[in-house]
């Protein structure tokens, strides 16, 4: 598994109009959320098996899924809230807090 859907079509208004803006607010959270939690965890939560897809996601070289999406948005909200309770060394795996 790579982390690609070929299933996952984005519509063809999306792609007619080259919405960037909405997949650069993809890759900002990608990337926020890599830097939260590491690129190990984000693919573990991505279901992907390597890191390098993250790094691609955020690169905005690939493009996951809608539910891979949903299921990072989700896990940035969570982390989000933690970091707001605790300091930013809790949500970081392998961090001292």
């Amino acid at each position: 598994m790579d982390g690609f859907d070929s299933g996952y079509m984005l519509d063809d208004e999306r792609n007619r109009l080259g919405q960037d803006q909405a997949r650069l607010a993809d890759q900002e959270l990608i990337r926020d959320l890599r830097d939260l939690l590491g690129a190990k965890l984000v693919a573990y939560i991505a279901s992907v098996k390597e890191t390098r897809t993250v790094g691609q996601w955020a690169e905005g070289k690939r493009t996951p899924s809608a539910q891979v999406m949903q299921r990072l948005r989700t896990a940035h909200d969570v982390a989000a809230v933690i970091g707001t309770k605790d300091s930013r060394a809790v949500v970081q795996p392998g961090s001292k807090a």
